[in-house]
């Protein structure tokens, strides 16, 4: 239903966040949209379909702004950038820096934590979702008939990975909430009484 929804444990349900939602290129409207992430007290969402990368304050879920590359990464006999950005996942390491997949042009990009974009990491195909672990390394799933995990670090540089998707999980923060194998959501506990 292309809408926001955050979970009340009062209600012990997931609600819609009011005055938001629905398909299309408005402001607080999305297509096709993907990754979310929540930094500095901010709600971030892949708009995918709308080309953005939608940035809201946590209190009261207002607009605070799009990220996105300089119209100068088009620009040039050899632009960095051929297509218009897909913005499909996004992840915070310890300094804020954001890392934005985007796989209409196969590559990563990282923004400040005031939302300037600083620079991109060419040559990943179609990256998809991406997460960062307590160590700062980058994580990104590269679609494709053999969809594969890249690492690579702050500056995009590739690195190899020595461990097995099991011993990995004890790297990233541990999750407040219980998921089960088929990645579903127990809130349970949450729920008021």
């Amino acid at each position: 239903n292309a809408q926001l929804k955050r979970f009340d444990p009062c209600e012990c349900r997931f609600v819609p966040v009011p005055c938001f939602g629905g398909t299309g290129s408005g402001p607080r409207q999305l297509k096709n949209s993907h990754g979310i992430a929540v930094c500095a007290g901010n709600l971030f969402v892949c708009d995918t379909g709308n080309h953005r990368l939608s940035v809201f304050a946590l209190r009261g879920f207002v607009l605070r702004r799009f990220w996105q590359p300089p119209s100068a990464a088009y620009q040039g006999p050899n632009p960095p950038l051929a297509n218009p950005w897909e913005p499909f996942d996004l992840a915070f390491d310890r300094l804020g820096r954001g890392y934005v997949t985007d796989a209409a042009n196969g590559c990563i990009h990282r923004f400040t934590p005031a939302g300037q974009w600083e620079k991109w990491f060419p040559g990943f195909g179609q990256a998809t979702w991406i997460a960062i672990d307590c160590r700062d390394r980058i994580y990104v799933i590269v679609a494709g008939p053999q969809a594969q995990v890249v690492q690579l670090d702050a500056d995009g540089n590739r690195v190899a990975i020595d461990s097995l998707p099991g011993e990995l999980t004890a790297l990233f923060p541990r999750n407040s909430i219980s998921v089960d194998a088929e990645g579903l959501l127990h809130l349970g506990a949450f729920c008021a009484d």
